[in-house]
């Protein structure tokens, strides 16, 4: 009895370690990255080929250069938007490479499409209501944008608007030192197969 008790303890100790030592990339700073990582990662078909972040106090931008059959785009997150699947969205947001000057201030001017308007609908493209969903038809969708740019063009566009566009490389300040984080749960699978 006593030696089933201290081996109970030990594994309960090894998984409380283990807990310790990945509950930061799950709960902590690099959850929404891991998380993100890896529902593009269960999709078939979908390959992150890049990612980068901007870390700061928060993990405030990031995003993904996600490659399908037929498109390969950036998707990117700030900190106040969508970061996880279940997250919602209105519509899609694209770079033009156009400029609008207002006084001293200059602003990059983007092509809009909300997932209820007519010309999603004419697109032919499924309903899509979260992150996730995009992501579900990240091809379909990629595809339809590179072909065809949204229509709607300006600086805003009221509502929550998911940010597609070129490959991106993000400047060396913005990427920090080249370290890539580890899907923790992957680790964790790793870690314990050697008991196994």
């Amino acid at each position: 009895m006593k030696r089933t008790l201290a081996v109970l303890a030990i594994i309960v100790g090894v998984l409380v370690a283990a807990f310790a030592v990945t509950a930061p990339f799950h709960v902590g700073y690099y959850a929404d990255w891991n998380g993100l990582l890896r529902e593009i990662r269960e999709r078939p078909g979908l390959e992150a080929i890049d990612g980068w972040r901007n870390e700061d106090m928060s993990l405030e931008e990031m995003g993904f250069t996600i490659r399908s059959a037929r498109a390969t785009l950036s998707l990117f997150l700030s900190e106040r938007g969508a970061r996880r699947a279940r997250d919602g969205i209105d519509g899609i947001s694209m770079p033009t490479g156009q400029r609008q000057r207002d006084g001293n201030l200059i602003r990059g001017v983007n092509g809009y499409i909300r997932f209820d308007s007519d010309e999603w609908k004419q697109r032919g493209l499924p309903r899509v209501r979260t992150l996730g969903d995009v992501l579900d038809h990240f091809d379909a969708i990629a595809h339809s944008l590179v072909t065809h740019p949204p229509t709607v063009i300006g600086v805003h566009a009221p509502g929550d608007y998911l940010s597609l566009g070129p490959p991106f490389r993000a400047p060396p300040a913005d990427r920090g030192p080249p370290r890539p984080v580890e899907d923790s749960s992957r680790w964790i699978d790793r870690w314990l197969r050697q008991f196994r």
